[in-house]
């Protein structure tokens, strides 16, 4: 509205310039790497991708099979580079950084440090929203082998047969690794070295140890022959040189003991939440959670139309509802239950809730019941929006995460301090970020803190793109997270 100083003189626009650009540049690649998939196979296999992230956003255009030889060009061509049989791609934004996953199979014939990708920029497959054809040429980094060390998910103390408290002899420990290891020979001659213990304390003279048909579970019999001192809530420390993946990445991930000596019935020792392949914001198809218990089980029939009642939720606040699939594994220890989401039908569960087993359905194979409650823990990876916090809802378990995962410029580092004694208790808490080697790369934090949730950047430009680990020590445990970072 144009109006004059002077009341009696009414203005008119004589003439009015705009200036304004226009957008001509399509978006060009800023890098391509190559990423091994959950498969322990050096050298391309069916869950291998690679990840290309651009300058600015694009269309979105899904890549068919077929014609992405075409779309992005690899070269040499003297060495007949494809790619093959792609499964699917799909389009991110991380950090704001524009992301293009393209999931291969074993028919690709890919290269890191030897191929380059060339967008074809003749065609208008790839373009921004103003239609300019994406194009530029970007060499393959990254590598297809796997380079990521095996983790210790699940420690937890187990009272065989008998009712005698504390240790004895027919007494024993299960340590559950989330990949096929290298099954090193562990006796009481090394395995105190081999997997440390905190406080001071020791194995003593243990019976045996064995390794599982799959490779991933170490079940250690203990004697009360050299007077162990081992105690559930140590810490245990494996030894990067002995205990590795088939490909020699070795497990320096601390872990918890869980469980009970006593003989109490079957014992949750823990229920992890874990995020599928499709890193999509909250619960989604390939999302699931496993229930580890301490002995065999009963094995019982657990499915959608009664699994709120036998595992309620927080007493029946929460759902696991829709559900998949419930299935027990082989020796009857971990139950695997499997989430479907409907459109906005999506089960309620979340890390943190307390699961409570309804003292009945699950029992040991003599009967005893299933009676101690657990809280959920780990990530279905869709970050964590922070709220306000009485003390009455302080944490009562360790937590770590990482959002976005994987990074960009910068990360935020969530974690959570739990309650363990009274409220304005203080703890140490260090936070390290840590290459594939095991080398402390940088401390993010180190000082107390009162039980709480809180957060943290980590932006660093001097730090390389790669795979990193996030380990969050107390005096009481710790925790270790993997980090993607992407520049």
């Amino acid at each position: 509205k144009f109006q004059s100083e002077d009341a009696g003189i009414t203005p008119y626009l004589k003439e009015l310039s705009i200036e304004y650009s226009v957008d001509t540049i399509g978006p060009n690649p800023i890098q391509a790497i190559a990423c091994d998939g959950e498969n322990q196979l050096n050298g391309i296999d069916d869950d291998d991708y690679v990840i290309m992230t651009f300058s600015e956003s694009t269309n979105g255009y899904e890549i068919p099979n077929g014609i992405i030889d075409s779309i992005l060009k690899l070269s040499p061509a003297a060495y007949l580079f494809t790619w093959g049989t792609i499964d699917t791609s799909f389009w991110q934004t991380v950090s704001n950084n524009v992301i293009l996953n393209i999931q291969i199979d074993s028919t690709a014939r890919l290269s890191p440090d030897t191929t380059r990708i060339t967008i074809n920029s003749d065609t208008l497959f790839i373009t921004d929203p103003w239609k300019n054809a994406a194009f530029g040429s970007i060499p393959l980094t990254g590598s297809f082998d796997d380079t990521i060390p095996p983790t210790i998910i699940s420690a937890f103390a187990s009272d065989s047969i008998d009712s005698i408290e504390g240790i004895d002899s027919d007494d024993f420990v299960k340590l559950v690794f989330d990949q096929v290891t290298d099954t090193p020979q562990i006796n009481s001659a090394n395995i105190n070295t081999v997997l440390h213990l905190s406080g001071g304390h020791t194995w003593g003279n243990i019976d045996t140890a064995f390794w599982s048909s799959d490779s991933m579970q170490l079940t250690i019999l203990l004697d009360t022959l050299g007077t162990p001192t081992i105690a559930v809530g140590d810490t245990i420390y494996p030894d990067t040189a002995t205990i590795q993946d088939i490909n020699g990445n070795g497990c320096y991930s601390p872990i918890v003991l869980g469980g009970t000596f006593g003989d109490y019935g079957p014992v949750i020792a823990s229920a992890i939440a874990y995020d599928g392949l499709q890193e999509f914001p909250g619960i989604d198809s390939d999302d699931y959670v496993i229930l580890y218990f301490n002995e065999k089980t009963n094995g019982a029939n657990i499915n959608e139309n009664n699994i709120d009642a036998i595992l309620s939720i927080n007493h029946g606040q929460e759902t696991w509802i829709p559900t998949d699939i419930v299935q027990w594994n082989g020796h009857i220890t971990q139950l695997h239950i499997y989430f479907e989401p409907t459109g906005n039908d999506t089960p309620s569960i979340w890390p943190g809730d307390t699961i409570y087993p309804d003292s009945t359905t699950i029992t040991d194979i003599q009967g005893r019941p299933c009676i101690h409650p657990v809280i959920l823990e780990g990530t279905f990876n869709p970050g964590v929006e922070e709220e306000e916090k009485g003390i009455e809802y302080l944490p009562r378990r360790l937590n770590l995460s990482i959002s976005p995962n994987p990074a960009g410029g910068c990360a935020t580092i969530l974690y959570d301090i739990p309650l363990k004694h009274l409220a304005n208790d203080e703890t140490n808490v260090t936070i390290d970020l840590y290459d594939l080697s095991g080398r402390r790369i940088k401390r993010i934090h180190s000082g107390t803190l009162l039980p709480g949730s809180y957060t943290c950047i980590l932006n660093d430009k001097n730090i390389k793109q790669g795979i990193y680990f996030i380990r969050l020590v107390t005096p009481q445990e710790s925790i270790t997270r993997k980090l993607i970072l992407l520049r």
